[in-house]
């Protein structure tokens, strides 16, 4: 299973909520969404681990270097998985600790 993250430059939003959707094209998922951060001085990293039949993808925020303007951030992202474990039954996308996708596969 092959997992690459793209994330576009953060820009200050009026959004509140983070969110997710997602694409199935053949053995591929694209998952595109944007995450709320403090300021637009920040970057999307992640994480993930198998859990039973399970792929959870935690995304995280890390604090970039420099001064900042103060206002919400959106930072638009995509998420490519391809190569897809036919054993896998579920891909779970967490933002602090919260739920933004759950796609049954």
């Amino acid at each position: 299973m092959d997992i690459k993250l793209e994330s576009l430059k953060p820009t200050c939003t009026s959004a509140v909520d983070s969110t997710a959707t997602v694409t199935r094209l053949d053995n591929k998922l694209i998952i595109n969404g944007f995450i709320i951060a403090p300021d637009p001085c920040h970057k999307v990293s992640y994480s993930y681990e198998l859990q039973d039949t399970s792929l959870v993808i935690n995304l995280h925020i890390i604090r970039t270097a420099g001064m900042c303007i103060q206002c919400l951030a959106k930072i638009s992202f995509k998420i490519t998985i391809e190569s897809i474990d036919k054993e896998l039954r579920n891909i779970i996308i967490l933002y602090q600790n919260k739920e933004l996708l759950r796609y049954n596969l």
